[in-house]
């Protein structure tokens, strides 16, 4: 199948290094950046943890606005799929 990515997808997907042909399936590219975003979210929060267990809670916010600005950044996560490329 031969998918066409809208433009305004591939130029979100071109921060992550991330470049799908017209034989990629948006699928497995949302799957891949889900992947990387959990990482990130995964790493941030082991960071986080052990600071709080080293007696260290005053970064609270910190890591709360940290959180925030990640969810911006991977934005494209939130339009659905089927967006991502014209029929």
């Amino acid at each position: 199948m031969i998918y066409h990515y809208r433009a305004e997808i591939l130029d979100q997907l071109a921060k992550f290094a991330i470049f799908p042909t017209s034989h990629t399936d948006p699928v497995i590219v949302r799957n891949y950046l889900k992947a990387l975003y959990t990482m990130e979210i995964r790493t941030m929060r082991v960071a986080e943890q052990k600071k709080e267990r080293a007696g260290d809670s005053s970064g609270r916010k910190e890591y709360a606005r940290r959180v925030i600005e990640l969810r911006d950044y991977y934005n494209v996560l939130t339009i659905p799929v089927e967006w991502w490329t014209e029929k």
